[in-house]
């Protein structure tokens, strides 16, 4: 922790203040743990909120930039008669979303992204270190395909342990939906399910779940708002191994980070055109999301002739 704040360049006041913010968000964390580890949505702590607010606005370089925002600015407002929002983002760093939520911030006020919920992977909010950061956000908490099949960090896979995260995710998706009913809801969403390498990776099909159910489930209009945050890995680079989502305070660094915002789309129209394929919809989605890459390279598999093809006909 001290180490951070020496490398973020932080007045004596605003460490003292990340210190005791850390003190105060892990008691809670502590205690609540194994409260969290059922419930399908968890708001966020206060402490954690502006916690992550003092870091992120020194980690974050002043020539930081967004681009899009009169396509957010129309999505609040479509949200404000009742629709709900759908944003879908590629991952490339735990400091994504504190990127995506900082730069909003420096451009719309403090409050704007206030009340959105995150689609979380629950591995990362098992880990006290990154769960410092994560309570800062609203968040469905979910087990991702990969531990679900022994590839996550989670090696050993049992009947019952599959099935517990199996009911974990169908607490989550019910939380999503009694949400979403309500409408004027705000939802983030990484198809990859995970960090990529360099460039984006294949969605996964079972994410394709999130847009179905805020569709089919509730009555209200629903859009889809492509993001693209690039430069992440400057404040915050993936370094793998076996202790990798406890080294957010030893890694996390001042730099540069961008935000693209594309235009929105009907979700039911988007449905409709991937004929409510999993694989086509989950593909679909980061065909949104590779459209606003800064080149070809970062596109990954979705810089193909093929996938450009199929970019015509679900978004074109």
């Amino acid at each position: 922790m001290h180490k951070m704040c020496l490398r973020l360049l932080l007045e004596a006041t605003d460490s003292q203040r990340i210190m005791h913010l850390t003190k105060l968000t892990l008691d809670i964390c502590i205690a609540n743990l194994s409260h969290w580890m059922t419930q399908g949505f968890v708001t966020h702590i206060p402490h954690a909120r502006e916690l992550v607010q003092i870091v992120l606005d020194r980690a974050l370089s002043s020539d930081s930039a967004i681009a899009g925002q009169e396509y957010l600015a129309e999505a609040i407002e479509v949200a404000k008669t009742g629709a709900n929002v759908l944003v879908v983002q590629n991952h490339r760093s735990g400091a994504d979303t504190g990127v995506f939520e900082m730069l909003i911030k420096r451009s719309f006020g403090d409050d704007t992204t206030r009340g959105w919920a995150y689609m979380s992977g629950h591995i990362v909010n098992v880990f006290l270190a990154p769960m410092v950061f994560s309570t800062s956000l609203d968040r469905y908490q979910i087990y991702s395909v990969k531990n679900q099949t022994g590839t996550g960090v989670i090696e050993q896979i049992t009947a019952e342990l599959k099935g517990e995260m199996v009911m974990q995710n169908m607490r989550a998706m019910t939380a999503l939906v009694e949400r979403t009913k309500q409408g004027g809801q705000f939802t983030v969403l990484y198809p990859e399910g995970g960090r990529g390498e360099g460039c984006l990776k294949q969605g996964e099909a079972k994410t394709s779940c999130i847009p179905k159910l805020i569709s089919g489930r509730t009555d209200k209009p629903f859009y889809i708002l492509p993001t693209f945050v690039s430069g992440a890995t400057n404040l915050l680079p993936v370094r793998r191994g076996p202790n990798e989502y406890n080294q957010v305070f030893d890694s996390v660094e001042r730099g540069q980070a961008n935000l693209r915002i594309g235009q929105m789309i009907c979700g039911n129209t988007f449905l409709d055109r991937c004929s409510y394929n999993d694989r086509i919809i989950a593909d679909g989605m980061m065909l949104l999301i590779a459209a606003l890459a800064p080149n070809v390279a970062e596109k990954g598999p979705y810089g193909t002739a093929r996938m450009e093809e199929l970019a015509g006909r679900l978004i074109g």
